[in-house]
C-alpha cells in the first residue's frame, strides 16, 4: 500500500512551501516514510523570475522484474534509499515571443543503489551499490512564437554519478563513474504547424559512457549525435479526422551504441496512417 499527503502553504512575499509526506509499505519488504519538502520564492512581483529548492527522503523496493527477471533477476535485493536536494532558478519572459527557462543543481546521496550490470556470464543482473553520490546542473530554455506555432527547446543535463563506497581494500571500482551514465547530454527541439502541416526535427547529444566499472579507458562508448524528424498532416474528414505521420529516425545516419556490442538502428522510414472516428 502506498499513501501520500502534500500542501501549500503561502508566505508573505508570495513565497510558496510545498511539504508532502509518503508512506510505502508491502508485504515482503520494510516500509518507510518518505517526507519532502520544497520552496519557491519570487523575485519580481509577476513571480517572472524565481528561486526554487527541494530537500527529501526517497525510498524504492526492487521491482518484480528486479528480483524475478529470468534470467538475471536477484532475489536478494535490498530496498533503495536516498536523500536528495535541489536549487535553482525559474523564469518566464515575453519578449519577441514567450520565453521560459530553468537552471537547477541536484545532489543525490544514495545507499544500496539498484543498478543492473552485466555479469561476468555475459547475463545482466540487478546489485546493490552501497553509496553512490549524485550531482549535477540542469538547465533547459523554451521559445514560442506565432500564438505557439512554432516552439524551440533546448535542454543539458551535466552528471557526476559516482560510485564512493569499497568492497574492500584497493577495490579499483570505488570513486568512479557508474556505468552508462554520460557525463554530458543535451538535446535540441524545433516544431512547427502551418495549416495540417506539422513538421519536428529532435537532435540529441549524448557524451561518452564508461561501460568498464573501474573507467578503464580502453572500455568506452564515444560521444554520438542523432538526429530524428517527423512530418504530420492532419486531414478533416466529414465528421472525422485523418492523420498521416512521416518519420525518419536517425536521420543523420549515426553509428552508435547504447550498450556495447550492440550497435542501434541506422537511418530508418515509417509511415503510419490513423483515422479518427
Amino acid at each position: 500500500t502506498s499513501e501520500f499527503i502534500s500542501g501549500e502553504i503561502g508566505f508573505p512575499f508570495s513565497a510558496l512551501l510545498y511539504p508532502s509526506l509518503r508512506y510505502d509499505g508491502f508485504s515482503d519488504q520494510q516500509g518507510d516514510v518518505s517526507p519532502k519538502i520544497g520552496i519557491s520564492v519570487p523575485l519580481t512581483d509577476d513571480r517572472s523570475l524565481r528561486v526554487h529548492s527541494s530537500y527529501g527522503k526517497n525510498y524504492r523496493v526492487p521491482s518484480f522484474d528486479d528480483l524475478y527477471w529470468i534470467p538475471g533477476g536477484n532475489p536478494h535485493l535490498s530496498p533503495e534509499r536516498a536523500l536528495s536536494f535541489d536549487a535553482g532558478m525559474a523564469f518566464d519572459a515575453e519578449l519577441i515571443g514567450t520565453w521560459s527557462g530553468d537552471v537547477t543543481y541536484f545532489n543525490i546521496d544514495a545507499d544500496n543503489l539498484i543498478e543492473w550490470q552485466p555479469q561476468s556470464n555475459g547475463i545482466w543482473s540487478p546489485v546493490n551499490i552501497n553509496k553512490v553520490k549524485s550531482t549535477g546542473l540542469e538547465s533547459r530554455i523554451d521559445l514560442q512564437l506565432f500564438d505557439r506555432a512554432f516552439s524551440l527547446g533546448v535542454s543539458e543535463t551535466i552528471l557526476n554519478a559516482i560510485k564512493v563506497s569499497s568492497k574492500s581494500a584497493g577495490d579499483l571500482t570505488a570513486n568512479t563513474q557508474l556505468i552508462y551514465r554520460p557525463r554530458a547530454a543535451s538535446s535540441v527541439f524545433v516544431s512547427g504547424t502551418y495549416g495540417i502541416a506539422s513538421l519536428s526535427i529532435h537532435e540529441s547529444y549524448n557524451g561518452f559512457r564508461y561501460y568498464s566499472e573501474t573507467n578503464d579507458p580502453r572500455y568506452i562508448l564515444p560521444n554520438f549525435y542523432k538526429f530524428d524528424a517527423n512530418l504530420t498532416l492532419s486531414i478533416p474528414w466529414e465528421t472525422h479526422s485523418v492523420r498521416i505521420k512521416a518519420e525518419v529516425n536517425n536521420a543523420s545516419n549515426t553509428d552508435y551504441q547504447l550498450i556495447a556490442d550492440y550497435p542501434m538502428p541506422l537511418r530508418t522510414y515509417t509511415i503510419g496512417i490513423e483515422i479518427h472516428y
